[in-house]
């Protein structure tokens, strides 16, 4: 067994505090936070600051396998989603194999959309990202919520239209437990 502790739970420091943090107390493994994604970001060119960031990581024998990718993206968005393609160059740098995403609720919509609506615009944006992953070493794991994309089903639905190694699921048994889904 593998464990993992996602950084966000050292949000309040440094990407870099936080790796040493970790490697101090034993473990190997861990998520990037959406959190220290962007403080990445801040700093310059993904993949630059990726590099340099999956050396640092390394050199304190932690492994990064997973990321979350920002959790409040409206992935429908067109300018959310430019950082959501920078979030993959930071990704790809670092070495991250699985990045976790939410599909776009849609909540700020004057209008809320219909669930079909939703889904074809949800759809055609996340064919966009997996596009943009190319030849990367990749995969955007959907995450169920608790209210919307509950179940597997719902996420399926784009995963097998798309139909890609670059898209699967990330099931959160957390929200599994908390939403209504059967």
């Amino acid at each position: 067994m593998k464990l993992s502790v996602w950084s966000s739970y050292f949000a309040d420091l440094s990407p870099e505090d936080a790796i040493v943090i970790l490697a101090r107390h034993g473990y190997r493994y861990c998520e990037l936070s959406d959190e220290h994604a962007l403080v990445l970001l801040d700093r310059g060119d993904p993949t630059e600051i990726g590099k340099h960031f999956s050396e640092f990581a390394n050199a304190h024998d932690i492994k990064i396998t997973q990321g979350h990718m920002f959790l409040h993206a409206n992935v429908c968005n067109p300018e959310h989603r430019a950082l959501l393609m920078q979030q993959i160059d930071l990704f790809s740098a670092i070495g991250i194999q699985n990045a976790v995403l939410h599909c776009d609720l849609m909540r700020n919509e004057a209008t809320p959309p219909t669930d079909e609506v939703r889904r074809a615009r949800n759809l055609e944006a996340l064919t966009e990202l997996v596009n943009y992953i190319g030849e990367r070493d990749l995969c955007i794991c959907l995450e169920n919520l608790r209210i919307v994309f509950t179940s597997s089903e719902d996420l399926l639905y784009y995963v097998e239209r798309i139909n890609s190694p670059h898209l699967g699921i990330c099931l959160d048994t957390g929200h599994l437990n908390l939403s209504k889904a059967q």
